[in-house]
């Protein structure tokens, strides 16, 4: 593994970061409660450096010229991690570490390292050894528990550090409110692409969108969302919740159903999107009673009335479902009078997380919304990913995909559908689904999934260089559009 040099002279191993000090021709970094020892060999012609040893603090690096081999050892203070012997190489500015030590060594040893460029401005080196970081979480997850860690706890490490780093970037140069990125309406019907616009007159517009809560965007944005130079900290809800409303608003949906709506924001939200994109909102509902963050319906008031409130289950002690009934109101549309039942839900898991148990919970709801006088019916939100047994329930009980009907050209990259960051580090795929009654809807157009490093069906251990959420984009998921008219 190789850990960056400090200019040309500088290494950097640690627990804890501490205070700056310096002994002779020594210079490390306190870290109170650590005893260290160090054995250094140089190189032929140089005088070996003596048996060297600190009490109180842990070294954390020594200015040295050229090349040099070191044996560090290392004693925790009492009730921290077991102590460590390690080998070094140093060489042309950088340490090469051969024994990795045990997973809580190598995070503090990273952290600490994190820390120590960014307090002295190495901000790009710094997210590369954040990187390394990165990469030790994936390697790590599947061992926490083993070390008797909560979750929270094992991320907490990779947390500050990329904390750290979003704090750094926003000093660096303050992040600006951006431009959305491009996106093309695309005609079902000849496969034409358009420029985005309103509904048609005919037309019932549906969208679907996870915002990305900014609790999990602060506990796990440091699994997989890239930092780009000169970016600052756009992960920040001031702006993000803009570029949400500019979505919404630049697509003028008839029935939005959202998922992930924090609990605390809710009300500021909703507030903007009344006054920028003129939709009435319903009461966010928990989506459990662990979350800070919910689902949501919200609608346009021109051309939709709410028959029956929101009715929430919680099938099997899963996450919520909310059912909604509207009444086309608008005398002009061709659907006015007919009953639009609506479903939303964010499931629990990992994809493929819809089971066909899942499903069939879903579908006898959609039922039981018919039988109260609906006259066709949607399924929209984060499935997050369906298995065929699903899909099969689903296609078997009269529901299909909207994306799926626009074939290939659903995506502007071609193939296979994807809605959300995927890669080793973010599992996704086709996460967000619009589902429509055929006997009773057809769907006439889409918004297209626009062409985005991570929106491809393989997941790569490479670390992206765009990530979603990024400076023109405020979440991990894109937002699904659907265009409908009555059969």
């Amino acid at each position: 593994m190789h850990y960056q040099g400090y200019g040309n002279q500088w290494a950097s191993w640690g627990h804890q970061p501490g205070n700056y000090g310096q002994a002779g021709h020594q210079q490390w970094v306190a870290a109170p409660g650590w005893q260290a020892s160090a054995a250094m060999s140089m190189p032929t012609g140089q005088q070996p450096m003596a048996q060297c040893g600190w009490h109180d603090p842990m070294a954390m690096g020594v200015q040295m010229p050229q090349q040099h081999m070191a044996q560090w050892s290392y004693s925790a203070p009492a009730g921290g991690p077991p102590g460590v012997t390690m080998h070094d190489h140093y060489s042309n500015g950088a340490w090469w570490h051969a024994d990795g030590g045990s997973d809580e060594e190598r995070e503090v040893m990273l952290l600490g390292q994190v820390q120590q460029l960014v307090t002295h401005g190495d901000l790009q080196s710094a997210k590369t050894t954040f990187l390394k970081m990165r990469e030790l979480w994936r390697e790590a997850e599947s061992r926490f528990k083993d070390r008797g860690l909560s979750f929270g706890k094992f991320n907490s490490r990779y947390q500050t550090a990329y904390n750290m780093l979003r704090r750094a970037s926003e000093h660096e140069k303050p992040a600006q409110a951006s431009k959305l990125i491009d996106r093309r309406y695309l005609r079902i019907s000849n496969g034409e692409l358009q420029e985005p616009g309103p509904p048609a007159a005919s037309e019932l517009r549906v969208m679907s969108f996870n915002l990305l809560s900014e609790v999990l965007n602060d506990l796990f944005a440091y699994q997989f969302v890239a930092l780009p130079p000169g970016a600052g900290d756009f992960l920040r809800w001031e702006l993000r919740s803009k570029q949400i409303v500019a979505e919404v608003r630049r697509w003028q949906p008839s029935l939005l159903c959202l998922q992930e709506v924090d609990l605390d924001l809710a009300t500021g939200l909703f507030r903007e999107l009344k006054d920028h994109a003129g939709l009435e909102s319903l009461d966010v509902v928990q989506r459990n009673e662990r979350s800070k963050d919910g689902l949501g319906f919200l609608y346009n008031p021109k051309l939709l009335r709410v028959v029956e409130p929101v009715s929430v289950t919680f099938p099997g002690g899963q996450n919520a479902v909310l059912a909604v009934i509207f009444e086309v109101t608008s005398v002009g549309h061709p659907g006015h009078g007919r009953r639009i039942g609506a479903l939303t839900t964010h499931v629990a898991g990992r994809s493929p997380a819809c089971t066909e148990d899942v499903m069939r919970t879903l579908v006898v709801r959609a039922e039981q919304l018919r039988q109260s006088g609906c006259d066709a019916i949607i399924i929209a939100g984060d499935l997050n990913g369906c298995d065929d047994t699903a899909l099969n329930l689903a296609w078997s009980s009269g529901f299909h995909s909207a994306y799926q009907a626009a074939g290939d050209v659903a995506m502007a990259s071609g193939g296979p559908i994807v809605t959300a960051h995927n890669d080793e580090y973010h599992w996704c795929g086709e996460l967000d689904f619009v589902l429509y009654d055929t006997m009773h809807l057809m769907p006439t157009g889409i918004a297209q999934i626009p062409e985005e490093e991570r929106l491809v069906p393989t997941r790569s251990a490479s670390h992206p260089s765009r990530s979603l959420p990024h400076p023109q984009w405020p979440s991990d998921h894109i937002s699904l559009v659907a265009d409908f008219e009555f059969c």
